[in-house]
């Protein structure tokens, strides 16, 4: 108690672990719903091409720009048909080619109704009007698969990728994997000081959103109103002792 809390659920040690515990049982409970009504569930990833040169934050308004793109309009109509609605999870990692911020969606869908062939061909179309097309999209800009809705995988990717951050693999960092890792001494100071600053102004000046019900999807599987990330963040009941304990920090540092 008496901790101050910032409400981040990107770049914050105490705030993180504790917003997406919250946001883990949401999901849980979307599922559960899904699956009790028939429906079905895949997972959509969406990337946008990018190079080791490019600068955060404007990858990241690529990537909004792009969503933007496919949801209005006669096309968003379109694309709508079959589905039930969504829940978006941004995810931003830095691996070898630079920065990579990429949506993961898990979309409520009519069994046998949903065009995916079309979301593909949407979003590429989409990055190309927004400038981000690459001849290597056609591979990686888009992938789907399946999904159990009763899946502990999946929610875990969903929800609780932020607060784990220090879990990522060696090739792919969090802002917050970032973070652990050079408070325990196992990542360099520099280059990744200037590269977890320059995430950490990205997402803020970008206010991307690391989970989002699309409209009406609580309300149509009668899940609770949602709750703020700040709001989850001052819940000191969320069980996150395992996830701070990772944090050894011999002398006082700044992160950034």
């Amino acid at each position: 108690s008496g901790v101050c809390l910032c409400g981040s659920s990107w770049v914050c040690p105490v705030c993180a672990p504790r917003i997406a515990a919250g946001r883990v049982g949401e999901v849980r409970d979307l599922a559960q719903a899904v699956e009790a009504r028939g429906l079905g569930l895949v997972m959509e990833t969406f990337t946008v091409p990018h190079w080791a040169s490019d600068a955060v934050a404007p990858l990241i308004r690529g990537m909004q720009g792009a969503r933007e793109e496919m949801a209005y309009g006669r096309a968003g109509v379109i694309l709508r048909e079959g589905r039930v609605g969504y829940v978006d999870a941004a995810e931003m990692t830095w691996g070898s080619n630079g920065a990579h911020p990429h949506t993961h969606r898990a979309s409520v869908i009519e069994l046998g109704k949903y065009d995916t062939a079309g979301q593909r061909a949407a979003w590429l179309a989409a990055l190309k009007r927004c400038g981000r097309w690459s001849d290597a999209a056609e591979r990686y800009a888009y992938h789907v698969q399946p999904l159990n809705t009763a899946s502990a995988w999946y929610i875990s990717k969903i929800g609780l990728e932020v607060a784990s951050s220090a879990l990522a693999t060696k090739d792919s960092l969090t802002p917050l994997g970032m973070l652990y890792r050079m408070a325990d001494g196992t990542l360099p100071r520099m280059p990744w000081t200037a590269r977890f600053r320059e995430c950490a102004e990205a997402l803020r000046e970008t206010k991307l959103v690391a989970l989002r019900f699309s409209r009406g999807l609580r309300k149509a599987f009668g899940l609770v109103a949602e709750k703020s990330d700040t709001e989850l963040a001052a819940d000191e009941s969320t069980e996150t002792d395992q996830l701070l304990s990772l944090i050894h920090i011999s002398e006082p540092t700044r992160p950034y």
